[in-house]
């Protein structure tokens, strides 16, 4: 299932406590979540915000931190998220990370301009943008080979049920019977199940 994902969305959180001021640990949160690869964490003192005790020194600072991503994961836990993130903001719905449950950040769209990405900063994001996307072709160009080797196993199977075969009779793609040794039929049907995977992708292509 293809997802609509902005690769383009940052991120802020605007309550951040001091324990989870550390860029790495907001990092590994998203990553272990399966919503994204951060690129950069910016985290910024509030100082006119404090929580703890009033009038003591038990009051700590609140930090805001800016997310920019690399790259959103796509899947369906990223489309709900950023689909919550670009709806109208109210007291029920909410776009929310789970931290350390049941903490949790709550997450908004990022508007400001104060803090902006370098050009490398930027060359960078796209080329790690880019990787992944590659990769994620290749994995869907494998696992469409897999599905359709899997379909012509099935039908060899069929055909050699239906005219009551021997596991030694070999079904090539024209269902053109002929013997082979056992240890070779898998290998054949393999080769077969790619080159059909290979003329299927490149008619796709062409389109």
């Amino acid at each position: 299932m293809a997802f609509q994902i902005n690769q383009s969305l940052s991120l802020v959180i605007p309550r951040v406590f001091p324990q989870w001021v550390d860029e790495q640990k907001i990092i590994d949160v998203f990553e272990k979540q399966n919503i994204g690869k951060i690129y950069k964490v910016s985290i910024v003192r509030m100082p006119n915000e404090h929580y703890g005790r009033r009038g003591g020194k038990s009051r700590h600072p609140v930090y805001k931190a800016y997310l920019y991503f690399s790259v959103w994961y796509e899947n369906e836990i990223v489309h709900n998220l950023q689909h919550q993130i670009m709806s109208r903001p109210s007291r029920n719905l909410q776009a929310r990370v789970v931290y350390d449950d049941p903490w949790h950040w709550v997450v908004f769209k990022n508007t400001e301009r104060t803090y902006k990405l370098s050009r490398n900063d930027k060359r960078v994001i796209r080329s790690v943008r880019e990787n992944y996307y590659s990769n994620l072709h290749t994995q869907e160009m494998v696992e469409n080979m897999n599905s359709l080797f899997e379909l012509q196993q099935q039908e060899i199977t069929c055909l050699k049920y239906l005219y009551h075969l021997p596991t030694n009779f070999d079904v090539d793609g024209d269902y053109v019977m002929t013997t082979t040794s056992e240890e070779d039929e898998e290998e054949q049907a393999r080769e077969t199940a790619y080159a059909s995977a290979e003329a299927v992708l490149m008619d796709l292509g062409d389109d």
